[in-house]
Parts: structure tokens; C-alpha cells; sequence
């Protein structure tokens, strides 16, 4: 009975609201126009099938460990007061929107972005601790600035693919004691690109190699890691510094 409610749901909703939506086994489908918002946790679970055509709203966390989908025209909006914890399960999303009044998205697992990461609300972070956020090649960031960015102080990285030579900017920032963005770009050049990308995440801290003896030099550093294959590889990096 729970799946066969669940396909004649996905059938019918436009705009529904729930306390929590768990999903065991079953296979759910919001549909494209549809919206889905659930006032709690989203929990995909149980070899459940979980497919978003439509918009996908969540003010709690978002756990899963089954099958999810996201279409090529779908979104997901993380909204309310609360921080949410999303643990994507190896599952990647669409369009992702924080929505949030003054608080956070704190990843529990490596996350996938296919389509537009926005921040539309002033205080929403990112927090990546030590997962990774992959940003594909046809992804981008809009909306980011002095206290809405993906917060990389942690082992996880923000990832970015690159497949010819040009300008890869990453919104990050640390949010250790105050709001500090500090987005850095990185020109890169070369040839041959094969399965490459850049990855980059920040401490805000004296770097551990600063030379005895030095009076003057910056509390915070990026660490870019190249990975694949580019031939000729050279990056000239630009940082953005917060002042203390």
C-alpha cells in the first residue's frame, strides 16, 4: 500500500506540505511544476526511490541512503531558521538554493552540483568539514559574497573540473570567529586535459613554512590541489584577503 500511495502522490502534488517525509522502499516522484515542501527531514531510505523533476523543499536535513534523482530541470531549496545536515549518499543534485534566515547547510558526505549553487539569502554557508563539494563543469555559483560562501576550513575541498585553459573562481571563506570570505581564482593553462580538476580549501592561519625572522606576512593561506592529467600545467593564482 505505502508505494502504491506513493506513485499516486508524486502524480498529483503541486504544493504540499509535510512535517517529515520518510521514505522506506518506496518510489516517490515530485513531478516538473510540482513543489514539495517538508517542514522537517527527508529521509530516503530502505532501497527507496526517490526521483525530484520538480522543487524539493526542506527546512530540516536531508539524509540518503537509497536511490535519488535529480532532473535535469529540478531544484532544492534548503529554507527555515534551523541549520540542515545533508548526507547526499552518493545521490547529486541539480539546482541548489539556500534559502535560509541566518543559518547553515552542513554537509555529511561528499556533495555533487550539476546546475546553479545560490546563495539568495544574506548569512547561508556551505560548511564542508572534511567532505567535498564538486561543482560540474556546466555548474556555477551565484549570489555569493562577504557572509554567504562555502566555508572550506576543513580536509574537504571545493572542486572544480577543467578541461581548457581559463579562470576558475571558488567562493570560499572561513567562518571560524567572524564572517571571513576569502574566494581565490586560479588561471590555469596547459594542454591535454584529461579527468583534471581543482580542488581548494583555506586556513586562516600563519602559514607553517613562513620564513624566520619575517615582520610582515598574511594569517591565512589556500591549499589548490591539481588532480588528473594536464601537460604544461601552470596556475597563477589570485586570493582575496580579509583584513584583520
Amino acid at each position: 500500500m505505502k508505494l502504491i500511495w506513493s506513485v499516486v502522490f508524486s502524480m498529483i502534488v503541486v504544493q504540499f506540505g509535510v512535517s517529515q517525509f520518510v521514505s522506506t522502499g518506496a518510489t516517490v516522484t515530485i513531478q516538473p511544476g510540482a513543489t514539495l515542501k517538508v517542514e522537517s527531514n527527508v529521509i530516503n531510505q530502505g532501497g527507496g526511490t526517490f526521483t525530484n523533476n520538480g522543487t524539493l523543499e526542506v527546512t530540516g536535513n536531508f539524509t540518503n541512503s537509497a536511490t535519488f534523482t535529480s532532473g535535469a530541470n529540478s531544484e532544492i531549496i534548503f529554507s527555515g531558521t534551523a541549520a540542515s545536515t545533508v548526507t547526499p549518499g552518493g545521490a547529486s543534485f541539480q539546482d541548489v538554493t539556500l534559502n535560509k534566515t541566518n543559518n547553515n547547510v552542513v554537509l555529511a558526505g561528499n556533495a555533487v552540483v550539476n546546475g546553479v549553487l545560490d546563495f539568495s539569502q544574506n548569512n547561508n554557508k556551505v560548511i564542508l568539514g572534511s567532505h567535498n563539494l564538486t561543482m560540474v563543469s556546466t555548474a556555477s555559483v551565484t549570489g555569493a559574497g562577504n557572509d554567504k560562501y562555502v566555508v572550506a576550513t576543513g580536509s574537504g575541498r571545493m572542486i572544480k573540473p577543467i578541461t581548457a585553459n581559463g579562470v576558475l573562481t571558488f567562493e570560499v571563506g572561513d567562518n571560524d570567529a567572524a564572517t571571513n570570505y576569502s574566494p581565490v581564482s586560479a588561471n590555469i593553462t596547459g594542454s591535454s586535459y584529461s579527468g583534471a580538476s581543482i580542488g581548494v580549501n583555506l586556513v586562516n592561519a600563519v602559514h607553517p613554512n613562513l620564513p624566520a625572522g619575517s615582520n610582515d606576512y598574511l594569517t591565512r593561506y589556500w591549499d589548490v590541489l591539481a588532480t588528473g592529467t594536464i601537460n604544461g600545467y601552470s596556475n597563477t593564482l589570485t586570493g582575496t584577503y580579509v583584513a584583520k
